[in-house]
């Protein structure tokens, strides 16, 4: 490489450096330079665009598992989720047939900064791939698309579409113009709360279906979280806990519920002196 063209590369590299600051590939760079190695990827193009690529792809499916994290979760929610995903990948595999690096965001700042091409069509394979993997994964859950519709929202869903045994509590529900008004105004934590207002002589099938999905584990958040508060609890400093403690412990740390202690005190018989 002539001088001319080294001087332009090493442009080139510094601010495609300062900007992709998510890389740090200018701090690695120095930091093995000090330490009297060389790698050798960084001066490579090729090397540098399937990084760039793969960092934006980390990126995307790191915000796609934040959302399927944390408290509160419904099955419908983690679906949705799901299936956005996959429609973003529809829309970044268009979008990059054509070199169009809208959403990713590295790859952009190095296609700005470089005369170098990248191959599109090893990308596109790739989330052709990713898109395989993510429906193979959820595969099982969309046999269930019906049921999760349905209960994220009876009212939205023709009971063409639903199990014959609950067709005719699904007309019953949808033509009752106070579960309707309810549901209109309800917050979405307080879906429960609802279905557990339907009338057990009336709704007896949909009440059963409406559980089942609302006590579906769409992730291990709640298994992590008493992990965590085992461990904080149970320690070297505290020995004389016993199972039975442990247990009440874990289920008060983990549980939404809130005690009525109103009437836990009124329920205590007080100790009279003798």
């Amino acid at each position: 490489m002539s001088d001319r063209k080294k001087s332009k590369y090493n442009d080139d590299y510094r601010i495609f450096n300062e900007k992709w600051s998510i890389s740090y590939l200018k701090e690695i760079e120095m930091f093995m330079i000090n330490k009297g190695k060389q790698i050798l990827e960084l001066k490579d193009d090729n090397w540098l665009w399937d990084l760039a690529f793969l960092t934006d792809v980390a990126t995307h499916l790191n915000i796609l598992n934040l959302k399927l994290q944390g408290p509160g979760k419904f099955i419908f929610d983690m679906y949705n989720s799901i299936k956005a995903f996959d429609a973003k990948l529809k829309l970044f595999i268009n979008q990059i047939e054509r070199s169009d690096f809208s959403h990713f965001e590295n790859c952009q700042i190095f296609k700005n900064n470089t005369k170098s091409l990248c191959s599109t069509n090893r990308f596109v394979c790739m989330l052709n791939k990713l898109q395989t993997d993510i429906s193979s994964r959820f595969s099982d859950v969309k046999l269930h698309e019906k049921s999760l519709r349905l209960f994220e929202n009876p009212f939205n869903i023709d009971e063409i579409d639903v199990d014959t045994s609950f067709q005719l509590e699904l007309i019953e529900l949808k033509t009752n113009s106070f579960y309707y008004d309810e549901f209109q105004t309800m917050k979405k934590n307080d879906i429960l709360k609802f279905y557990s207002t339907l009338s057990h002589e009336d709704f007896p099938a949909l009440r059963d279906i409406m559980m089942k999905m609302a006590t579906v584990f769409g992730s291990t958040y709640i298994c992590e979280q008493i992990f965590s508060r085992m461990k904080q609890t149970k320690s070297v400093h505290r020995s004389r806990l016993t199972d039975e403690h442990l247990h009440s412990i874990l289920r008060i740390g983990t549980t939404k519920f809130q005690p009525d202690f109103s009437l836990l005190v009124k329920q205590t018989q007080v100790q009279i002196s003798h």
